[in-house]
């Protein structure tokens, strides 16, 4: 549990990440509840599993930006609008409404220096991790 003044200082940060985002149209944030998301937070903490490398789609480093975004484009079928949530901090959720998929996920990976990027979409509900490995990339999808 946070004290209000935590929970301000999430809010304030979560926004000010969002407000650097590129490809939106809008974006609200929230915090998360323990039972919201709980068959997409499952899936995440498998995603996270050192030892479960199975149906992934993997990339040797280095791996081109452009080259991991069209395998993430191609495995979603998405490429211009879209709508997912982003989990910041593990305590608060983005929900960003875009309408270039491609230059948001160019945005998130220099936002975070990493290819490391989760998110959560409904209907369907599914969810996308990319891990980034000292000598791979790994994309994780699993839809309900």
């Amino acid at each position: 549990m946070i004290n209000k003044i935590e929970e301000k200082l999430l809010l304030l940060r979560a926004k000010k990440f969002a407000d650097n985002l590129e490809g939106l149209e809008s974006f609200s944030i929230s915090l998360l509840g323990n039972d919201i998301f709980a068959w997409h937070r499952d899936k995440l903490k498998k995603s996270y599993a050192i030892d479960d490398r199975n149906e992934r789609i993997c990339f040797e480093q280095p791996v081109g930006t452009d080259q991991l975004i069209g395998a993430v484009i191609s495995l979603l079928s998405i490429d211009k609008q879209f709508s997912c949530w982003i989990f910041y901090e593990g305590r608060c959720a983005i929900f960003v409404r875009g309408d270039d998929f491609h230059v948001f996920l160019v945005s998130m990976f220099k936002l975070n220096k990493t290819y490391d990027l989760s998110l959560i979409f409904e209907s369907p509900d599914r969810v996308i991790s990319i891990s980034d490995n000292e000598y791979d990339v790994d994309i994780y999808y699993e839809i309900k």
